[in-house]
């Protein structure tokens, strides 16, 4: 039975592995301005992405004592519970289509009394499968989920959350078909994190987070032998339930932020994250170092009951990331969200009963975007889409993410 609850777990919670990276926690919010946030953070997220930011909340909204900081909606306490996934339907329900379709014409012919000729000959037959799997080969269908408990107040903030994922692609083969799964794996986290300021400009973070990071590396297997591959999925999962007790998996990191305002509307941000102590399971993980720049137009604010929010931002993410460090455009981020509370009590921030936000950006060279719809600051529903790499330079392949997320709170 635990076998089996934990099967279904990794195959739910699911995302693209990259070695060496540590647990990256997907804020819908983030990613939507192209993940350009290390000097945005002023809310939640600071707990992620820079915990210098958690000092600034509800200052930014008392333009009386802090001038300096603009005008932002006032919010004292900010608790979350957001369940998100990304399932791309339509390719995964053709690629099973395929998948199916393909075992059938095998399952037609005996092999035994045939050579690669006559094997050829029946595949040739069926020319529009073959069309078909070729439009997926080694297409990777990224199958997504997260879930976050979150709660951040002036200076404090902490979370609970999981990502994970799976990856699996189609590779045509005229003889032997097969398909493979690109690393599933679970990453649980729990982190928390403060922020203090150093007189009225500059703001000061540091969290720490705990780890446990369980995957199964590549699996690749002909569409003939799903038997085998369920065999090696749940010995892997045995071996999963087995480390889960031990301690000694568990990672240990520090993280440090720190942001400067140089006035009320350019604030400047930089983060250095998963600091790992030590090994995250049986990989070295090697820190996040990110800067970057934030720049909230004065004039477009609006702290009123209908109030509005603007941040234009650029980030240059993950300097030491020496797998990237010949694609440039790999660590350039940038974008910008409008967030408008669109009904209200007059002259009250806090009592907002409906609010939107938009946002567009570039992530890592591929284009981001986003729409969420807040009602009553009890309940929100947010999408967003990014990409990441998945080839050898900007720009080679695709993979893409569209993610929809609920959360509930207050």
């Amino acid at each position: 039975m635990y076998r089996s609850i934990l099967f279904s777990l990794l195959i739910l919670f699911a995302t693209m592995s990259f070695a060496g990276r540590g647990p990256t926690h997907k804020s819908l919010r983030a990613y939507a301005m192209g993940n350009a946030f290390v000097a945005v953070a002023e809310d939640k997220e600071a707990v992620y992405y820079n915990p210098a930011g958690l000092n600034l909340i509800n200052k930014l909204g008392n333009f009386e004592t802090n001038p300096e900081m603009g005008y932002y909606a006032r919010k004292l306490l900010d608790m979350r519970l957001n369940v998100g996934v990304s399932l791309p339907l339509s390719q995964a329900q053709e690629a099973y289509s395929i998948g199916t379709d393909i075992q059938k014409v095998y399952k037609s012919i005996d092999m035994d009394k045939m050579d690669n000729r006559a094997l050829l000959d029946t595949v040739e037959a069926h020319i529009d499968i073959l069309d078909r799997m070729l439009f997926f080969d080694k297409l990777p269908i990224n199958i997504s989920s997260k879930f976050d408990a979150e709660l951040a107040l002036p200076h404090f903030g902490g979370a609970i959350w999981v990502d994970g994922g799976v990856a699996p692609y189609i590779e045509s083969g005229i003889i032997t078909p097969g398909a493979g799964i690109d690393t599933v794996y679970i990453d649980a986290v729990i982190q928390g994190a403060v922020g203090f300021g150093i007189g009225e400009n500059l703001s000061l973070g540091l969290g720490y987070k705990m780890a446990k990071r369980e995957y199964i590396s590549d699996l690749t297997v002909s569409l003939l032998e799903w038997e085998d591959a369920r065999d090696t999925l749940m010995a892997e999962t045995d071996r999963i339930i087995r480390d889960a007790s031990k301690i000694s998996t568990i990672g240990h990191a520090l993280e440090f932020g720190a942001m400067y305002q140089i006035h009320r509307e350019v604030r400047l941000g930089a983060s250095l994250r998963n600091l790992f102590v030590k090994k995250l399971g049986k990989e070295n993980i090697t820190p996040n170092l990110t800067t970057g720049i934030a720049y909230s137009p004065r004039f477009l604010q609006r702290n009123t009951g209908l109030a509005r929010k603007v941040n234009l931002a650029f980030d240059y993410e993950d300097v030491f990331n020496n797998e990237r460090n010949y694609k440039f455009m790999s660590h350039i981020n940038f974008g910008g969200e409008f967030e408008q509370v669109i009904l209200a009590v007059p002259n009250w921030p806090a009592l907002r009963f409906l609010k939107v936000r938009g946002s567009l950006g570039f992530k890592g060279g591929y284009p981001t975007a986003g729409f969420a719809l807040e009602a009553l600051r009890l309940a929100e529903i947010e999408f967003a889409t990014w990409a990441e790499e998945a080839g050898y330079y900007t720009g080679a392949e695709e993979n893409r993410y569209w993610v929809f997320q609920v959360s509930i709170g207050i």
